[in-house]
């Protein structure tokens, strides 16, 4: 729901996290699954409420995404950075 905000190597917030998610989806109207990535244990646990709930399941891609590796990422922060810092550095 929110990337980032809770930290899904910790047990509690990852509970937390899937408390939510489950909870907005007894209010949404459909279930969007991104699968680029497969589908995680936590994605498959909401896609089989969704079935018992009767929601509609939509699977999609993001078919221009490309994951970066972790080196190309950081020069990525590293180039923004440099542009946008004061004194041209």
């Amino acid at each position: 729901m929110w990337p980032g905000i809770l930290d899904d190597d910790n047990a509690a917030d990852r509970h937390l996290g899937l408390q939510a998610g489950l909870a907005w989806g007894r209010v949404a109207d459909a279930s969007v699954v991104y699968e680029d990535l497969g589908i995680s244990p936590g994605m498959a646990q909401g896609i089989a409420r969704a079935v018992c709930e009767g929601r509609e399941i939509e699977y999609r891609t993001m078919p221009h995404w490309q994951k970066k590796a972790p080196a190309e990422a950081e020069a990525s922060c590293g180039e923004a950075v440099v542009k946008t810092s004061p004194g041209g550095r």
